[in-house]
């Protein structure tokens, strides 16, 4: 009789790093910040975490640094995109997170965003010379006499 070899298989999982994204608040007025954090988990001491805004914010954390955070703020209203990435410390995309978006709205009546711009609306206090519209929000001055 020969000898007889056993063999016993083991399985092996590789994890890679993984990333997600989150902003605080998501809607907000204009000239208010949000901020805007990244969690990574399985990173190497060399991997960084980008966080970058459609509006061209582009931030990144330090090597092996796991929660990164950066504000944003805008005095006009729109709704900007950020995604957060891994990268190697080459440069290479390791992860990417579910991307998040931001909203700055005009102003707000009582709990509700107004999205327009409103020179004129019961409810609201007008006092002849002083500006009562945002001119950000209402670039062409209404000027309402009484």
């Amino acid at each position: 009789p020969g000898v007889q070899a056993i063999s016993n298989t083991q399985n092996v999982t590789w994890y890679g790093p993984v990333v997600t994204l989150m902003a605080d608040p998501g809607q907000l007025p204009v000239k208010h910040t949000a901020t805007i954090t990244a969690t990574a988990t399985h990173m190497t001491a060399t991997d960084t975490i980008q966080i970058t805004g459609s509006d061209g914010l582009s931030y990144t954390g330090p090597p092996g640094q796991s929660t990164v955070s950066t504000t944003d703020m805008h005095k006009t209203p729109q709704t900007v995109t950020f995604l957060a990435q891994v990268l190697s410390g080459s440069g290479q995309i390791l992860a990417a997170a579910q991307d998040v978006q931001v909203t700055w709205y005009p102003f707000f009546q009582g709990t509700n965003p107004v999205m327009g711009c409103v020179p004129y609306e019961p409810g609201y206090a007008y006092i002849k010379g002083h500006v009562t519209y945002d001119p950000q929000a209402c670039p062409v001055p209404t000027p309402v006499d009484f």
